[in-house]
């Protein structure tokens, strides 16, 4: 583990009860929860977007998103990335558009994006986020 890393994960220890201690209900649980698997982030569901935070760069997220659709049997209408941005867009059983985006933010920190319907939807979406965050563990489980 290189020291910018050790540094991340000792402040996210320290910072997390912090949070949890400060900010009102929901966000503070969802933080939390978000946490609670080292090295995958924290989450919150904001304005329709469940939005989190990953200490993977953008290629490993974006395989483990395509990785959580193809296990939930959604079917992706189109998949792009690079190295500073991904997007993908699906489709569920209920015709809704379920669109992931990812956005570099800092070598291996790449913010996350989903939102499931116009307005979102805030089971479906976290059902989703904790398909990726099972392959993110996987994906790091395999890289140690």
């Amino acid at each position: 583990m290189n020291t910018s890393r050790a540094l991340k994960t000792v402040l996210l220890y320290i910072l997390m009860p912090a949070a949890a201690i400060t900010l009102p209900g929901c966000m503070a649980a969802a933080l939390v929860a978000g946490g609670a698997a080292a090295g995958v982030g924290t989450a919150a569901y904001v304005g329709g977007d469940l939005e989190a935070v990953t200490d993977q760069n953008v290629e490993t997220l974006h395989k483990a998103c395509l990785a959580a659709l193809e296990e939930m049997n959604i079917p992706v209408i189109s998949s792009e990335r690079d190295v500073l941005e991904g997007k993908i867009i699906a489709r569920g059983v209920d015709d809704k558009k379920i669109s992931i985006k990812m956005k570099y933010r800092e070598p291996q920190l790449t913010k996350l994006w989903i939102r499931v319907g116009v307005f979102g939807n805030k089971d479906k979406s976290q059902a989703i986020y904790d398909h990726i965050r099972k392959h993110l563990i996987d994906i790091a489980s395999q890289n140690s």
